[in-house]
């Protein structure tokens, strides 16, 4: 019998029966995992997981990234759609978007970049770097790096993950881009990184709590 791989770490998230009543008809817990770019001022700016308020909840996911290029400019609401195919990449790799909008994946010279990935865009138009990860076990959009999420000029960019999640209550769905600006309901950011296994309780009185 073949061996099903374990899921990776999870993120447990509880809310408070009297927020699950209240928030459930018309809200998502929503989570987005943060990333720092050269590009763009954003960390979090891609729905990565959503879901109908319920009492308990988890998130398990794998830290194994891939990247592809989009060539449209993305507004919150919008879904984030890859326009290349995705390419497996590494932290200390670079990925290369080809004047023929082919993907190639190397690894990034010594003394550049040791600790995030680089993005370097050799195309005739612009195009924002989408980021994906696997998360229950699907990979799927979890960030845009570009001018905000605005396709960037050619050139070359790092983009790093901060180990940061940002967790929040809002009427939209995952794989979705949105604004921080418009998260008006219970926007908590944790550091996920070194301390998974981890829960994070929405209380009572609407406040977050972790441990």
């Amino acid at each position: 019998m073949e061996l099903v791989k374990p899921l990776g770490p999870k993120l447990s998230i509880n809310i408070h029966p009297k927020w699950v009543k209240q928030l459930r008809e018309n809200m998502n817990i929503c989570c987005s995992f943060g990333f720092s770019s050269s590009g763009s001022s954003q960390e979090f700016n891609v729905i990565a997981w959503a879901r109908p308020p319920q009492e308990f909840l988890y998130i398990p996911f794998e830290e194994t990234y891939c990247i592809a290029a989009c060539e449209e400019s993305i507004q919150p609401g919008d879904e984030v759609v890859p326009g290349t195919r995705s390419v497996p990449i590494s932290i200390g790799q670079t990925v290369s978007v080809g004047e023929d909008w082919t993907m190639s994946t190397t690894d990034s010279p010594k003394g550049t970049a040791a600790d995030a990935f680089r993005f370097q865009l050799k195309a005739d138009a612009d195009a924002s770097a989408i980021i994906s990860n696997a998360i229950h076990r699907v990979t799927q959009p979890v960030y845009i790096a570009g001018l905000g999420t605005l396709p960037m000029p050619c050139g070359t960019y790092t983009i790093k993950p901060t180990g940061k999640a940002c967790l929040f209550f809002m009427g939209q769905q995952q794989k979705t881009a949105f604004s921080m600006d418009d998260v008006s309901i219970g926007c908590k950011i944790i550091q996920y990184a070194g301390n998974l296994p981890m829960t994070v309780s929405f209380s009572e009185y609407g406040t977050w709590i972790v441990s």
